[in-house]
């Protein structure tokens, strides 16, 4: 239904007056239940129309102050155009009852009731709910509604989330963190309110594997060891970050999610150690405990890993390809710093209790984004004439220096040098 010319507009969310002798009621009430054209008349003087009955009812309790009454039947009757009516007669009808709500003073009563309707559907309209859900978080910080404000912007996240239009509302990743940085300090929220609004910040940086891991830090840095025992969702959100990190081939430092208490304390957990000790590879080039050449196979010595050149790290043993020896030795291509040792660490861990973990995580290495392509090693170069019998070098297909480091690493490993 197109507006009329009577009905009072809104453009960004400003609700502008159209005709001085029309109440917010009356030009709401005309766009639900249009007049009726009057008989006769002429094109200058046309016949006056006769206001529908549901135009008179309204009215009539506007006059007796039965404003409850009125917000059940606008709010009845707005439900019923929403999904078929013109959706900028839908913006402007809910700007119009939103301002009533103001002047009948029923907006802090009616606000979340008004929200839960609009975040009740994630397939209607979703660009239109979250324009006004929107509205009402704005309507909340104009009107200084404290109680309401914390609800609303979580409710506005969650819906933004599922929708897809985090972005849009919120900015980028970078934006977000400032953002709630900034909400914490002026609304003066409490520990519990500002976990839960940095975990669900977290929730909704699963496809971005840097903003995770920072996110992840700032979460787990809210909460003790001991919380693990009673929050799931705290769990939850460690073990889903804690293999985002290992997975991406974006994260090279991950040596402060290492190190922190509460990822500790799942070391020794049967189900999901093996995750945490994966991550403890990647960060310091060894399982937490682990003596020196006696970690899983491809791990690099103790000493890069005391000096923040671990896997994850992104120092020289994160930069190094290794090479198997036995039989025809092959070099592996590293296409990123995780290639050559991803796969054999998931192998380490894929046995009995680790296999669930890997499944439940997708540490698979079928499924490994740095997955490392094989090529043949070079020719093993001929022995020089005259020298007797070639040296060790020589029979070789490895270059000497690379024997060199080879004397070095744990039987059938070796790293080469940058």
């Amino acid at each position: 239904m197109a507006p009329t010319s009577e009905m009072p507009t809104v453009a960004a969310g400003v609700v502008f007056q159209t005709d001085p002798d029309l109440s917010f009621v009356t030009g709401l009430a005309r766009w639900i239940a249009p007049q009726t054209p009057g008989a006769g008349g002429t094109p200058e003087e046309p016949a006056p129309s006769t206001p529908s009955k549901f135009e008179t009812e309204c009215l009539e309790l506007e006059a007796k102050g039965n404003f409850q009454e009125l917000y059940k039947r606008f709010g009845g009757e707005l439900k019923k155009r929403f999904g078929t009516a013109d959706e900028r007669d839908v913006e402007n009808g809910y700007a119009l009852f939103l301002q009533l709500l103001v002047h009948w003073e029923l907006l802090a009563e009616k606000i979340e009731e008004v929200a839960e309707y609009m975040s009740s559907s994630t397939e209607e309209r979703p660009k239109l709910r979250r324009t006004l859900l929107l509205s009402l978080y704005s309507l909340v910080q104009q009107y200084s509604l404290v109680q309401q404000r914390y609800a609303m912007l979580l409710r506005l996240l969650r819906y933004c989330m599922a929708t897809g239009q985090l972005d849009a509302i919120f900015g980028d990743a970078e934006t977000r963190s400032a953002s709630v940085e900034r909400w914490v300090k002026e609304w003066e929220l409490s520990g519990a309110q500002t976990k839960e609004l940095w975990g669900l910040i977290l929730d909704a940086y699963q496809s971005d594997s840097h903003a995770t891991y920072k996110t992840t830090l700032k979460y787990l840095a809210l909460h003790q060891a001991s919380d693990l025992a009673a929050d799931t969702k705290l769990r939850t959100r460690l073990l889903s970050a804690t293999a985002i990190t290992v997975r991406s081939p974006e994260v090279f430092q991950c040596a402060e999610l290492s190190a922190l208490p509460i990822v500790q304390k799942l070391d020794s957990d049967p189900t999901d150690g093996p995750l945490i000790k994966l991550l403890h590879i990647f960060a310091r080039g060894k399982a937490r405990g682990s003596n020196k050449g006696a970690a899983a196979p491809g791990a690099v010595d103790e000493a890069d890993g005391a000096n923040g050149v671990g896997w994850g790290g992104g120092g020289l043993a994160a930069r190094r390809a290794r090479v198997r020896l036995g039989g025809l030795p092959y070099r592996r291509a590293a296409p990123c710093p995780h290639a050559g040792s991803y796969g054999d660490y998931v192998s380490w861990l894929a046995d009995g209790k680790s296999a669930k973990v890997m499944k439940a995580h997708e540490l698979v290495d079928a499924d490994c984004r740095c997955a490392a392509l094989r090529r043949p090693a070079p020719p093993r170069p001929a022995p020089r004439a005259g020298r007797g019998f070639p040296c060790r070098a020589a029979l070789s297909p490895l270059p000497a220096w690379e024997l060199r480091e080879a004397s070095r690493q744990p039987r059938g490993i070796m790293r080469l040098p940058k």
